[in-house]
């Protein structure tokens, strides 16, 4: 059976598995670059003299304003990427949705046949597989073969 939504991360096929890793991968690796000029700083502060270390730590400082400065555009851009990622993927679903409620079968008739005895429905309950024909158009149950 080939099922239309694919909830599950084990059931996506390795191309979107290793897109999606990679992309995670990215994002996580430009997230901690952005972090790299305040933790300088920060050991500039803890390991050096405290003469050295404040002139240093100052600079460093004034590197991490600039580098988000000159990233700001970036993460700004990466965050619209994401929203969009996000709204696509809620109107997707939300159409997918739709589009399953409207193919739901909706019986009329009871799908049971016309005349089968109780030891059939025992049997039928106390089986391992069973095979059932119908007609597709009226859901009439012709045949029911145990096996």
């Amino acid at each position: 059976m080939h099922t239309l939504i694919l909830d599950q991360y084990a059931h996506q096929s390795l191309f979107k598995r290793l897109l999606g890793n990679m992309l995670t991968s990215f994002a996580w690796a430009f997230w901690l670059y952005l972090w790299l000029p305040l933790f300088a700083a920060i050991t500039q502060l803890v390991g050096s003299p405290q003469v050295v270390a404040t002139s240093a730590a100052s600079s460093l400082i004034m590197e991490l304003i600039v580098t988000l400065g000159s990233h700001a555009e970036m993460v700004f851009a990466m965050i619209a990427v994401f929203v969009a990622w996000s709204l696509l993927q809620w109107i997707g679903k939300h159409h997918r949705h739709h589009a399953l409620q409207k193919q739901k079968i909706k019986p009329s008739i009871p799908v049971l046949p016309a005349v089968y005895k109780q030891q059939d429905e025992k049997n039928w309950r106390q089986a391992k597989s069973m095979v059932v024909s119908h007609d597709n158009a009226s859901g009439h149950i012709y045949k029911v073969e145990i096996t």
